[in-house]
């Protein structure tokens, strides 16, 4: 497991997508070697670093053991710039394959202010598993 104060060394500039495709690869290995989400805000962080590079809307899920350690994080559906179709079905079938506990799901950030449709505020308030 990497240590708060771990050193890393590149071999060269990087993006600001390489800078971020890195922290949630360093994320990810830090909850996949078993340390828990402990709080909502870890598991938010973990998500706005691997969807923040992408341009179009992504409805991703992050699988959980019964301690909040990440089995599995997966981007499931892609839409366009402002929409992706999900379908809970799907969703339901990847939690029961990989027999998760729990279930956190997020869309992709909305850049340069863009607002949610109608449509998907009411998708946002009605997504949930419990």
């Amino acid at each position: 497991m990497h240590e708060q104060n771990a050193e890393y060394v590149t071999n060269g500039p990087m993006t600001e997508v390489d800078v971020l495709n890195k922290a949630s690869e360093i994320l990810e290995t830090k909850f996949l070697k078993g340390e828990g989400f402990t709080s909502p805000s870890a598991a938010k962080d973990f998500l706005r670093y691997k969807l923040a590079h992408q341009k179009r809307e992504v409805f991703a899920i992050l699988l959980m053991d019964s301690q909040h350690r990440l089995i599995e994080y997966k981007e499931l559906f892609f839409g366009t710039i402002n929409a992706a179709p999900v379908y809970p079905r799907e969703v339901m079938k990847e939690v029961l394959q990989q027999n998760a506990c729990f279930c956190s799901h997020q869309r992709s950030p909305h850049k340069h202010g863009r607002e949610l449709s109608m449509a998907n505020r009411r998708s946002h308030n009605q997504d949930s598993l419990q």
